[in-house]
């Protein structure tokens, strides 16, 4: 797990939520953070690149795919962009918490 993300999960943790309810928020992140570097990804791409995605059958083979596709067109790591939108978040969420004790 990146250090961002066990940042964010510690906080939680403190914070009150149990285990399941981590375990949710950080499948949603994930599912996110992903989704956010696939519409990034679909402005690069050509109508062939999205055709060779379209047909492939299992989802974790598709995403291998987008990510590859994604370095070959940008020249920029998939998973660097996706820690990178980790890290702003857990910097915001951490602001938000500090934010909320200075007004408690």
């Amino acid at each position: 797990m990146q250090p961002a993300l066990q940042d964010i999960t510690k906080l939680l943790r403190e914070k009150g939520f149990s285990d399941q309810q981590v375990a949710l928020f950080t499948e949603q992140l994930m599912k996110i953070t992903f989704a956010q570097l696939y519409m990034q990804a679909m402005t690069t791409f050509s109508d062939e690149d999205i055709q060779i995605i379209e047909n492939i059958a299992i989802d974790k083979e598709a995403h291998t795919k987008i990510k590859e596709l994604y370095k070959e067109r940008t020249g920029r790591d998939p998973d660097e962009e996706m820690q990178m939108y980790v890290k702003g978040l857990a910097q915001r969420i951490h602001q938000a918490v500090e934010e909320e004790q200075k007004t408690s």
